[in-house]
């Protein structure tokens, strides 16, 4: 009997333990999702890195977050452009002009192409990326077809159409 009970115990924690984790997910999910303006229609995350250090003010996060641009979303941009997605909203086409925190170093030297770890680690908060997605967002900013937008005070969103992808980085 006391077997029984246990058994039932067990079975009940572990039904609880994955609701949890279930709900952390859809809520990080959620959370990556609201990082992006809503009329790109994106709901697959492919990536995400992030390091945080300290909270509220004086706290500094740096992160990547790729996800999967939806086919609709690329045939419009390619049919009828970044307007008619957003109208005026502040996009830039690529390639990146040379200039700013993409390009400059710490010693003040200008490099020749876009860097993201340039970009991550402008406040020496800078974190490790899959190197094939660094390339993809180094590309993606120095050649054109691709549109980037400062969307918040510390992020950049990077549509890459031809690759089916948006990034998300951000530093700050």
């Amino acid at each position: 009997m006391k077997s029984q009970k246990l058994k039932k115990a067990c079975l009940i924690v572990a039904g609880v333990a994955l609701a949890l984790v279930f709900a952390i997910r859809l809520m990080e999910q959620r959370h990556w999702l609201s990082r992006l303006p809503s009329g790109l229609n994106v709901t697959t995350i492919l990536y995400v890195a992030e390091e945080s250090w300290g909270f509220g003010p004086g706290g500094n996060e740096t992160g990547v977050v790729l996800y999967e641009l939806p086919e609709n979303t690329v045939r419009q941009l390619k049919e009828r452009g970044i307007d008619s997605l957003y109208g005026d909203a502040g996009w830039s086409s690529t390639p990146m002009e040379r200039s700013g925190k993409w390009f400059k170093t710490f010693d003040g030297d200008l490099l020749a192409a876009p860097s993201l770890d340039n970009f991550l680690d402008q406040y020496g908060f800078g974190i490790p990326v899959d190197p094939a997605i660094t390339k993809s967002i180094n590309k993606a900013l120095a050649k054109p077809g691709s549109y980037f937008f400062a969307y918040t005070r510390t992020g950049v969103v990077i549509l890459m159409p031809s690759e089916h992808r948006v990034a998300y980085v951000y530093a700050g």
